[in-house]
C-alpha cells in the first residue's frame, strides 16, 4: 500500500486489549513530524476510544498491530488508524535463531517514522528478503546501523553494541535498553563494525512484531556456535517479564 508523505507509528495488543508505553507512541508521532518541517496535533484520547472501538467489533482470535498514520500532504494532519492481524515469527526463529544480511545504506531523516522510507525497505525486500528475516543497514565506515524494520544490536565479550544515533529510536529497542541497563549489562551506543563480525559472539534484532529474536548468521557468517547465545536468551526472558508489566488497557 502507498501512502502520501506522512508520519507513524506501529504498535501490538498484548491479551488482546492491552498495549504498552502509548505515549510514547503518540510522543514518537509528534517528534517525527516535527524533524520533517511539519508540527501536528495529535488527540491521544480520541485514539485510544478509536482503538477500543476497533479492539471490540473486530473478532480475532489472535493479537492486532495497529498503524497510527498522521498524513503531511493531502490532507495534513489527519490521523487514520490500520488493523490488521498481528503475525510474528514462529516459534522455532527464537530457539534456532535468523539470518540477516547487510546492506550499505542509511536513512535519509533516521530519527523520524516517515512514510517515504517505506517504499524503499519494501523495494529491498523484494529484491534480497528470500532466505534473510531482515536486512541491516551500514553506513559508510562499516558500522551496524538497524534494520529495515528493526533495530539491530551485537553482543561482544559480554558487552551489549547498539547505535546511538543515526538510527530510529524504536519503542521496543527503548524497553530491551531499560532491561540491559536493570540487569546490569554494559551497554556501548556505537554500530558494531561489520569488517568485525567473525569476532561476535551473538546478535539480535528488536521490533514490535519481532520482540527481541536471535541472529546466527549475518552475511553467510555464521555467529557464535550458530545458535542464540546465551545472553540473547536471558534478555528475552527479561524482556518478555518487563513487557507484560507495562501492559495496559488501552
Amino acid at each position: 500500500m502507498s501512502l502520501p508523505e506522512g508520519v507513524y507509528t506501529t504498535l501490538r495488543t498484548y491479551q488482546k486489549t492491552k498495549v504498552i508505553i502509548f505515549e510514547q507512541h503518540i510522543k514518537r508521532l509528534v517528534d517525527s513530524a516535527q524533524r520533517l518541517g511539519k508540527v501536528v496535533s495529535v488527540r491521544e484520547g480520541e485514539i485510544r476510544n478509536a482503538l477500543r472501538q476497533i479492539i471490540q467489533t473486530q473478532q480475532y482470535e489472535g493479537e492486532l498491530r495497529f498503524r497510527i498514520y498522521i498524513d503531511l500532504a493531502d490532507h495534513s494532519g489527519q490521523t487514520f488508524l490500520f488493523v490488521e492481524p498481528l503475525e510474528t515469527p514462529p516459534a522455532e526463529a527464537y530457539t534456532r535463531g535468523v539470518k540477516v544480511k547487510t546492506e550499505s545504506m542509511k536513512r535519509e531523516h533516521p530519527e523520524a517514522k516517515s512514510t517515504q522510507f517505506i517504499a524503499v525497505a519494501e523495494a529491498l525486500r523484494k529484491e534480497w528478503i528470500n532466505g534473510f528475516n531482515e536486512i541491516i543497514m551500514v553506513d559508510e565506515t562499516g558500522e551496524m546501523l538497524e534494520g529495515l524494520s528493526s533495530n539491530f544490536f551485537a553482543v561482544q565479550s559480554g558487552v551489549v553494541w547498539t547505535a546511538g544515533k543515526g538510527v530510529l529510536p524504536g519503542t521496543t529497542r527503548e524497553i530491551v535498553l531499560e532491561v540491559l541497563h536493570e540487569s546490569g549489562i554494559p551497554i556501548h551506543l556505537q554500530g558494531f563494525s561489520c569488517h568485525h563480525l567473525r569476532f561476535l559472539d551473538e546478535a539480535f534484532i528488536t521490533s514490535v512484531s519481532r520482540g527481541v529474536l536471535p541472529v546466527v548468521e549475518i552475511d553467510g557468517l555464521i555467529i557464535g556456535n550458530g545458535r542464540p547465545g546465551e545472553m540473547t536468551r536471558k534478555i528475552i526472558q527479561a524482556f518478555e517479564q518487563k513487557i507484560y508489566s507495562l501492559a495496559e488497557e488501552i
